[in-house]
């Protein structure tokens, strides 16, 4: 269905829905909670270390990663058919590509392959092209070998917005940052076709919600049921929180990777059961 749309909707589309965003800190805050119109509630960042994985829920027989780390402020991320992860950072205005050369599940090399851009942030790629967005322009350029990209093109400079009614609606303030189609084989047959949304979080209500990532149930073609796919971001008294979900994609060995924008992390999720 998709080849039968307009290339420039579809990119639209997930420029807005990716585009204007507010920039996030890598560096830890304290927990605010501020006097308006009723109470905001920061979450407390605490610092990164893998243990805090340990912390995470997952259904049973996933895993859950680090892919990558110390990436500064990993943002949106789009994956080549050579397995190459594209990452747009939004604060440092660059793309780099990561790459899991010895298929171990971490990225062992990094190169910034498109830099200058300010507010950079959604990213898609279609027909070997690779599109990307800042918060007004909407850029292009081809794949190359070995991860490279060829000079990028202003495609657009202004955005045109259209919206529809929500087909389903979740908890206010969650932060809904990036969703993903499951129809690869790697996860039980059950996940086949339905998505997994990220949510990043909230930071102006009490009490917090999002910090986790979300399966999006889909029967016949139509959302039905939203149900927690990854939680423990934001711990139980939800005064503290570690992770910041925004994107999220397939690999092609069929794992789930999503970015953490505010510790510089991708993650990697994986399914170690047998196949259904």
């Amino acid at each position: 269905m998709l080849s039968n749309m307009n290339p420039k909707r579809i990119l639209l589309g997930y420029a807005l829905l990716l585009g204007i965003i507010f920039p996030a800190s890598a560096q830890p805050q304290q927990q605010r909670i501020e006097r308006m119109e009723g109470y905001l509630a920061t979450p407390e960042q605490l610092e990164f270390d893998e243990s805090l994985l340990k912390q995470l829920r997952l259904p049973a027989e996933f895993q859950i990663n680090v892919f990558a780390n110390d990436l500064g402020n990993p943002r949106n991320l789009a994956i080549a058919s050579d397995g190459t992860i594209y990452v747009t950072r939004r604060d440092e205005g660059d793309i780099i590509a990561l790459r899991d050369t010895n298929k171990d599940g971490r990225a062992d090399t990094q190169e910034t392959v498109a830099s200058g851009f300010p507010y950079l942030n959604g990213i898609t790629i279609r027909q070997n092209r690779l599109y990307f967005v800042t918060d007004r322009e909407l850029y292009a350029a081809n794949l190359q070998q070995g991860g490279k990209i060829s000079r990028p093109q202003q495609l657009m400079k202004e955005f045109c917005q259209k919206t529809q009614p929500p087909a389903l609606t979740y908890t206010a303030h969650s932060a809904p940052l990036a969703m993903t189609f499951y129809t690869v084989s790697q996860f039980p047959t059950q996940y086949r076709n339905d998505a997994f949304v990220t949510m990043r979080g909230s930071w102006n209500r009490n009490p917090p919600v999002g910090y986790k990532v979300v399966r999006l149930r889909y029967e016949n073609g139509k959302p039905v049921a939203f149900e927690d796919f990854i939680t423990g971001f934001l711990n139980q008294e939800k005064m503290t929180q570690f992770g910041r979900p925004v994107s999220i994609a397939t690999a092609p060995d069929g794992s789930l990777l999503f970015t953490d924008d505010t510790n510089g992390v991708i993650y990697r999720v994986s399914y170690t059961g047998g196949k259904q």
